[in-house]
């Protein structure tokens, strides 16, 4: 196989980072049918507050975010994006996400929105990226937890 151009290199970490971004897109938005397209079918995810815990397939990890409870809010920040790239078909890439949650059931503020709740969670997400037909998408994320407040 030949060598990646510069370019190539470049392509493929933005589609990869741009996969990360709207998988929080996703599931801020409660968009699962979006959420459905960015993994492969045999894929795997460990939510970060169970990290032990690995889902395994995407409708599995689908459902999974289905039965979330409906009366929260989430907002996910996501920061310090690494992508490497290992070769056409495969890269592998880590990221630092903050996790802001609501209650929905509270009245927004006219200019402030929702109170969000004391605690913010503060973790990490190591991905494994494959090309397929459709695109880049997610094979493997694996969040874990490394800080919070109150």
């Amino acid at each position: 196989m030949a060598a990646l151009s510069d370019l190539d290199v470049l392509a493929i970490e933005r589609a990869c980072e741009r996969l990360i971004n709207e998988f929080f897109a996703a599931i801020d938005g409660r968009n699962e049918a979006r959420l459905h397209e960015l993994f492969t079918e045999d894929a795997t995810y460990a939510r970060p507050i169970d990290p032990n815990t690995v889902v395994s397939g995407r409708d599995a990890i689908v459902k999974m975010f289905e039965a979330r409870p409906t009366n929260r809010v989430m907002h996910h920040t996501c920061s310090n994006v690494v992508i490497s790239v290992e070769s056409a078909e495969r890269a592998t890439g880590h990221h630092r996400v903050m996790l802001y949650t609501a209650s929905a059931e509270q009245a927004a503020h006219p200019q402030f929105g929702l109170k969000s709740d004391e605690r913010v969670l503060i973790g990490r997400f190591d991905d494994v990226f494959v090309k397929t037909p459709a695109g880049w998408r997610f094979h493997s994320r694996r969040g874990r937890v490394l800080q919070h407040t109150a």
